[in-house]
């Protein structure tokens, strides 16, 4: 059986000692970012996302709710697992800034109402 120089005095192999820990490490910090996705009608469904990293996966999300609205000629509402914010579409999140408030908040009005009250 062969061995390495480090097996046969007795020492550890500080590569492949810190390549099992970042292994042992990595498996339990990456995980796959998950978007919680509303439909018109009610319905919850979770999208997996194939990416690790939040702007990858913010992309790929975007593009799934994309297809789902021109699929199903409905608006969507969605956010990531987790958080707080709800996002209406595949458009971009609204920002809010302290001189444009009333404007932003009239944008944000019209969409909801857009989304519960489309136009025929």
């Amino acid at each position: 059986m062969a061995q390495t120089m480090a097996e046969l005095f007795n020492k550890g192999d500080v590569i492949e000692d810190c390549r099992k820990m970042v292994l042992s490490k990595g498996r339990h910090q990456r995980a796959r970012v998950s978007a919680e996705i509303i439909l018109k009608d009610g319905t919850r469904r979770f999208y997996r996302c194939l990416s690790i990293e939040s702007d990858e996966a913010y992309n790929e999300v975007l593009t799934f709710v994309k297809a789902i609205e021109d699929a199903t000629g409905e608006s969507v509402v969605w956010r990531f697992k987790g958080d707080k914010t709800y996002h209406l579409g595949c458009t971009q999140p609204i920002q809010v800034e302290n001189s444009k408030l009333l404007s932003k908040l009239s944008k944000l009005r019209d969409g909801f109402m857009g989304f519960f009250f489309p136009e025929a």
